[in-house]
């Protein structure tokens, strides 16, 4: 699954800023500022960081990336390679 909020900050264009782990990162890619710890939280809202990707880059990936295709196709493969290993 994937984190509906998050694509929703994507398409919209928003300056993003997530906790850093592997899920939220996996989301986002590179259009995100990352924070771990309070001190890191703090220093990204008092600094207010520019965007680091633009808005049509978001949109574009987000669109790309989780289109309606492209998961029914990851979700067949998956299946193929499932009904490969049944006996």
């Amino acid at each position: 699954g994937t984190n509906p909020s998050l694509l929703e900050a994507l398409v919209a264009g928003c300056n993003i800023m997530i906790h850093d782990n592997e899920f939220n990162k996996d989301v986002v890619a590179n259009h995100a500022h990352c924070w771990s710890t309070q001190s890191e939280l703090e220093n990204l809202l008092t600094s207010k960081p520019g965007r680091l990707t633009e808005r049509a880059n978001q949109l574009d990936y987000s669109t790309k990336r989780f289109s309606w295709e492209q998961i029914a196709e990851k979700h067949l493969a998956l299946f193929r390679r499932m009904q490969k290993d049944l006996p």
